[in-house]
């Protein structure tokens, strides 16, 4: 919880600081999310480009991913790690 409110903190920092990192697309898919149960969403990547991530109970899971899928996004398969990553050396 802690991380995700620190995600949706820095998303609103992002968006007050350039505007136009929200699209009309993105904005519809957030919209589309939160009114099937979605809690929060965001663009990642290099210049808020390329995968946008949508959160919500696991109940509303289902629902909200269909609502996306028919409003023309791609669901990706993915799963939060809370311990990060992790590497050693050879």
């Amino acid at each position: 919880q802690k991380a995700l409110k620190f995600s949706q903190k820095e998303w609103e920092k992002r968006c007050s600081l350039w505007p136009a990192v929200e699209t009309p697309e993105t904005k519809k898919l957030a919209q589309v999310a939160r009114n099937m149960g979605g809690t929060f969403s965001r663009v990642s990547g290099a210049g808020g480009g390329g995968v946008m991530s949508f959160f919500c109970p696991p109940e509303k899971k289902s629902d909200v991913e269909k609502a996306l899928s028919l409003n023309g996004a791609e669901i990706l398969a993915t799963q939060i790690c809370e311990k990060g990553l992790h590497s050693q050396e050879l």
